[in-house]
């Protein structure tokens, strides 16, 4: 949010749905741990809900990035 680009204009958590341009064809989430003792032992997944319908178990990866997304809301 704020930043050149962005289709976000609020909050993440405050956020319903993103609409891209016809021109953003890509999105990438970054997201951090609630816990920081042991960082080391930190697992993620994540999925777009509407646009998949599987888990992506990703290990330490903190990010998430979809492409091909022409005109779509997500």
């Amino acid at each position: 949010m704020g930043k050149k680009g962005t289709p976000l204009t609020k909050q993440i958590s405050e956020t319903k749905e993103i609409i891209l341009k016809y021109d953003q064809t890509y999105i990438t989430f970054k997201y951090t741990a609630l816990s920081y003792e042991s960082p080391e032992k930190n697992q993620y997944a994540y999925m777009l809900e509407g646009f998949e319908k599987d888990w992506h178990y990703v290990g330490n990866e903190r990010k998430a990035t979809y492409s091909s997304l022409e005109d779509r809301k997500i």
